[in-house]
C-alpha cells in the first residue's frame, strides 16, 4: 500500500497522482506538468492505495494509462480519499 496526492480537476476527472515527495505542492511538482489550463482543480490526497492500483493510476494521462478517462480514474480513487490539500483556478492565473 502506498500514499499519493491526486490531481483532480473539473467535473472530478483525475489528471494524475503521484508518489513524488513534492506532489502535494502544485506550484512546484505539477505545473510543470501540465499541458493545458486545468480550470478549478483540487490536489487530493490518496491514503493506503493498494499496490495494484498504484501502477494504473500514476500511468493515467500517459500512453500506458489503464482507465478510459480521468473521470473512471476518479472513481476508483474515491475509497482512499483523505481530503482536500490545495485548491485553486489555472484559469485565473492563481496555480
Amino acid at each position: 500500500m502506498k500514499d499519493l496526492v491526486a490531481l483532480v480537476y473539473g467535473d472530478d476527472a483525475l489528471y494524475g497522482a503521484s508518489s513524488h515527495e513534492n506532489a502535494h505542492d502544485f506550484s512546484g511538482y505539477w505545473l510543470g506538468h501540465l499541458l493545458e489550463d486545468l480550470g478549478p482543480w483540487k490536489l487530493i490526497q490518496l491514503r493506503d492505495v493498494p499496490d495494484e492500483l498504484v501502477c494504473a493510476l500514476e500511468s493515467q494521462g500517459t500512453s500506458e494509462q489503464h482507465f478510459r478517462d480521468g473521470y473512471e480514474a476518479w472513481q476508483a480513487c474515491i475509497p482512499y480519499d483523505d481530503g482536500v490539500i490545495d485548491e485553486g483556478n489555472t484559469e485565473n492565473n492563481d496555480g
